[in-house]
């Protein structure tokens, strides 16, 4: 009988432990749910229905409802809920995220998050028609041969017939401090228009993953997969932009693909023939397009600064592409001819008179606004050649524009310019910032320049290092002076 009562005692005192722990879990949780809606307060109204948690590892928030300061239309989220391997996780969330104490498996799921597309805080968003002719001297890339559209604005959006949106997402984290190792994957579900899916895989500095010292983590890519699958939505811009074009949808989609060709061609980009069929087929109805890449040793900032060209750089990395489970023999891409010229760009994006299947059209407004214009680039392109001259020789007064008043030049400020590499020995220990052949920014302090490398001291994370970089990588080299 005495052993019955310490049984039953026992299992008591464990009951009431666990409801200790469910309840601290159960208050931390309501705790953080009001002082999200209090912090939200000065950029939108945020409400619940109810939550509910689980001591098992699970927290659910049903009913949510956000509306945009100063709007009426709400975002709604039918439920968002959070789960992990590790209960302890959800007693202490932020202090473990601090300490780098991440579980093994975290995920983060919204379910039925509906969005009108005709909400007055997205139509506050979009551009009106004026502007964008204003501002647009071409349609978007997507737009070509749909009529007189000159972008899928949510107006457009509307009127192929998506007037609510209605989404699941659902974001997973498997991480390992100690290992280095971090695995991210993400799916997103929107009816009736298209699926998306992405899987990051990243290695970095072990033990730096907290937001303490993530910046010294150095991450490194290990491979990335995107998955993306047409669920109705080049269904609804075919139907549409044929009906705005006049012609049937096959007639659109020649039409399209041709003025896409012309774009291209316009910017000097030599596209192979597998690659316009890769496009053809991966927007059209139902299509299926996985892109991947899994970089030879991984991808980090010191790697990229280590290659010479962009070729080196998409040798490393690995490129796939699967369109509607096709492989595509991505082997024939001279990439470098993909590269569009600058000035071809430059020519091709004045405006052009309208073409079938829907170029621009200048309105009387844009005539009107022409004259206007060419005279104020004019202005700027003038202003530009003078700027040189204005900082290096000194004057007593200038006119920036005509019919202001002349005032006297200020002193010319220390900012960065543009230096040859020859003429970098007499700024030792000054500040620089370089551009490398395929676009990498690196900015600090000029060490040294030797024969015909440089070596640049830079901030990675909370420390310093000295990077090496050969002249012949340099695109543009600025020193601050």
């Amino acid at each position: 009988m005495r052993a019955i009562k310490r049984l039953f005692g026992g299992v008591l005192f464990l009951a009431l432990i666990a409801g200790a722990a469910y309840g601290y879990v159960w208050y931390q949780t309501k705790t953080f749910l009001e002082r999200t809606v209090q912090s939200t307060a000065p950029f939108a109204q945020l409400s619940y229905r109810h939550f509910l948690v689980d001591p098992r590892g699970l927290v659910h928030v049903d009913g949510l409802q956000i509306i945009p300061q100063g709007y009426r239309s709400p975002i709604d989220i039918g439920a968002v809920t959070l789960r992990s391997d590790d209960p302890l996780f959800f007693l202490d969330p932020e202090g473990r995220i601090e300490s780098g104490e991440f579980p093994d498996f975290l995920s983060l799921a919204l379910d039925n998050l509906s969005l009108d597309i005709g909400s007055d805080f997205v139509k506050a968003m979009q551009p009106s028609e004026a502007e964008l002719l204003l501002h647009m001297q071409q349609p978007n890339l997507d737009a070509l041969g749909c009529g007189n559209v000159l972008a899928f604005t949510p107006d457009v959006a509307t009127q192929m017939g998506v007037g609510r949106t209605v989404t699941d997402m659902a974001i997973t984290l498997r991480a390992n401090n100690d290992q280095g190792t971090l695995d991210i994957f993400t799916e997103v579900d929107t009816t009736g228009l298209f699926s998306l899916t992405t899987d990051l895989s990243l290695n970095f500095a072990a033990g730096y993953l907290k937001p303490a010292t993530f910046a010294a983590a150095n991450p490194r890519l290990r491979s990335m997969e995107i998955d993306y699958r047409d669920l109705g939505y080049f269904a609804k811009r075919d139907r549409y932009c044929a009906e705005a074009a006049g012609v049937d949808e096959l007639t659109y989609r020649e039409n399209h693909l041709t003025l896409v060709k012309e774009r291209a061609q316009a910017y000097a980009m030599r596209v192979p023939p597998i690659l316009w069929q890769a496009y053809s087929d991966g927007s059209a109805k139902g299509a299926q397009v996985r892109f991947g890449m899994s970089p030879v040793g991984g991808l980090g900032a010191e790697v990229m600064l280590g290659l010479g060209s962009p070729i080196e750089l998409i040798d490393r990395l690995r490129l796939r592409l699967t369109v509607n489970n096709k492989p595509v023999d991505l082997n024939q891409v001279d990439w470098l001819a993909l590269m569009p010229d600058p000035e071809a760009a430059l020519q091709a994006n004045r405006p052009v008179e309208s073409k079938a299947g829907g170029s621009l059209v200048d309105t009387p407004e844009v005539q009107a606004s022409k004259p206007q214009q060419a005279a104020q680039r004019t202005q700027a392109e003038q202003a530009d050649e003078q700027s040189d001259t204005r900082s290096a020789v000194s004057q007593s007064a200038m006119i920036e524009f005509p019919g202001m008043i002349p005032k006297p030049i200020k002193t010319p400020e220390v900012k960065f310019r543009r230096t040859g590499f020859d003429d970098l020995g007499q700024y030792i220990n000054s500040d620089i910032r370089i551009f490398t052949y395929f676009g990498n920014r690196v900015e600090g302090r000029l060490e040294a320049v030797d024969g015909d490398t440089i070596k640049i001291l830079h901030r990675v994370g909370k420390g310093l290092a000295v990077y090496p970089v050969d002249r012949e990588k340099l695109e543009v080299i600025e020193v601050m002076r």
